[in-house]
């Protein structure tokens, strides 16, 4: 029974020496292949930090074939299992891989959250190597988001931590991320090479810092001119049309009342016309009449009561008198003449309009005159 555990742990070693030295990430497809076979005979030992390492495998294979959902599960497989076993070498790969994920597809929330929980288990085991990686990793999340104090504070820490370990080949090595250990490595040496000291390195960040949020403040203030510039542009034509559409309405409204004060006037010319000429009329056939038939060129009220069929009041019918006498007279003069307010000679009016059936809208009181005339001499 030892000799059998013995040997699938061997085989177990060969597979996991394959997949991360040959395939893992030179030949994603190949490894997935591998590290299912792990899988399988670790899960038919009841290794479980073998199955951990090989959902590890498929996290990482399937991110560099960019099957992100599929590496984030593997990854969380592989986490879950680590955390079962208190495994927190594995933890830590699984820990930052999902970092990397999350990092790669601008997630930035959760790749924070795994590289911090990845640290604080490094801290723990003292893994300082482990832990210089966490900062630089946490490092270029606040460079991506463009908060550069806070990315210059995760990477001095990881290079005050570099620098004292002097291994620089090491570092990413501790959990396992090769690739990325070069990638990282040379950008550590180019920043190392280019920074003689921690006070230019930080002049030299801040420096970049104000440069781009100096470059970004200009570029909103410029936009932001244009856009009021704009605005303002848009405002004027507005503010033009406007007062085109308005002077041009107020000058056809000009027009209406004029026209409409003029045909009036036209109209009423004509009606006092008719008023004089009836008038005259009257005054020719009283002259002719026998001297029995005579009758005084007054408007008569019992005749013009029976007409309309109504009772006219004592006051309007002194307003009626005076328009006959004077078919242009105002209402001010009415009111003056009869002693009653403006509103009360437009209510007499009114109630003669509608009595003698007056339609029109305009010249009232010469259209009334007209009709009171009419009924009092032609019946």
């Amino acid at each position: 029974m030892l000799d059998k555990s013995k040997d699938t742990s061997s085989r177990l070693e060969a597979l996991r020496q394959y997949v991360t030295n040959d395939f893992l990430y030179a030949n994603p497809d190949s490894a997935i292949q591998i590290a299912k076979m792990g899988i399988d005979l670790a899960e038919k030992a009841e290794f479980k930090n073998e199955i951990a390492f090989g959902f590890y495998c498929l996290g990482v294979a399937n991110n560099y074939l960019g099957k992100t959902d599929d590496a984030i599960r593997y990854q969380n497989q592989s986490l879950e299992i680590s955390k079962g076993i208190k495994d927190t070498t594995m933890m830590t790969k699984a820990l930052n891989n999902l970092g990397n994920i999350y990092l790669n597809n601008s997630d930035f929330g959760k790749a924070i959250d795994c590289y911090q929980t990845c640290q604080k288990l490094l801290e723990e085991k003292e893994n300082e190597r482990g832990v210089a990686v966490c900062k630089n990793n946490i490092g270029l999340v606040f460079y991506d988001l463009e908060d550069y104090e806070q990315a210059l504070i995760y990477l001095n820490g990881a290079l005050d931590i570099y620098k004292n370990l002097g291994s620089e080949n090491k570092v990413y090595e501790s959990i396992g991320n090769y690739k990325e250990a070069m990638e990282m490595q040379m950008m550590f040496r180019e920043l190392r090479d280019s920074i003689h000291s921690e006070k230019n390195h930080l002049a030299v960040l801040k420096s970049e810092y104000k440069f781009n949020q100096e470059r970004k403040i200009k570029i909103e203030m410029l936009n932001h001119e244009k856009e009021i510039y704009a605005s303002q542009i848009r405002y004027k034509k507005l503010v033009l049309l406007f007062l085109g559409v308005l002077s041009i309405t107020i000058l056809a409204f000009l027009f209406t009342i004029k026209n409409r004060e003029k045909q009036n006037l036209i109209e009423q010319e004509k009606l006092l016309d008719q008023v004089k000429f009836l008038k005259k009329k009257l005054s020719v056939q009283s002259v002719a009449a026998p001297i029995s038939d005579k009758t005084s060129l007054n408007l008569n009220r019992k005749i013009i009561e029976k007409a309309i069929n109504t009772k006219i009041g004592e006051s309007s019918w002194i307003i009626l008198n005076l328009i006959f006498n004077n078919p242009s007279i105002s209402n001010k003069e009415i009111a003056e003449e009869v002693s009653l307010s403006l509103e009360g000679v437009s209510s007499s009016l009114r109630r003669m309009y509608q009595a003698f059936d007056i339609k029109t809208s305009s010249n009232k009181k010469i259209t009334l005159i007209m009709k009171a005339t009419r009924l009092s001499f032609e019946n």
